[in-house]
């Protein structure tokens, strides 16, 4: 399992401190096997607690799904500025649009709503 697929599991979690999301090893439906938790532990993207027996996510892992750079930051806002520009340009005349268009206005939404839920509050200076 590659890194980034690993912590793309965790996608939608916001990490308040430096150590995130408890994962139980003896969790009845465990999402990772241990060899995979003991290779992620290994890179640096968990901890495990031997009070409790699980492994959390570090600061490391939380960096991993952040923009890697501010202009990637800037690039994506801007995609979503736009995505979100014609979202409103299709919502001023729903009742003027065809049936591909009232399509691609549903998935906008989809779209949008995604995308900004995947990022944390202070990334999210867009109103979708």
């Amino acid at each position: 399992m590659k890194p980034e697929e690993f912590v793309l599991e965790f996608e939608g979690c916001h990490f308040p401190s430096d150590l995130g999301p408890e994962i139980s090893l003896d969790a009845h439906d465990p999402p990772f096997k241990k060899k995979e938790l003991r290779e992620m532990a290994k890179l640096g993207l968990i901890v495990l607690n031997e009070k409790d027996w699980t492994y959390r996510l570090t600061q490391k892992a939380a960096e991993l799904r952040q923009p890697e750079t501010e202009r990637e930051r800037h690039r994506f806002q801007n995609a979503l500025r736009d995505l979100v520009d014609t979202r409103k340009y299709l919502d001023a005349n729903p009742d003027n649009l065809s049936d591909d268009e009232r399509k691609a206005r549903n998935l906008l939404i989809a779209v949008c709503y995604t995308i900004a839920d995947a990022f944390p509050e202070k990334e999210k200076r867009i109103d979708v």
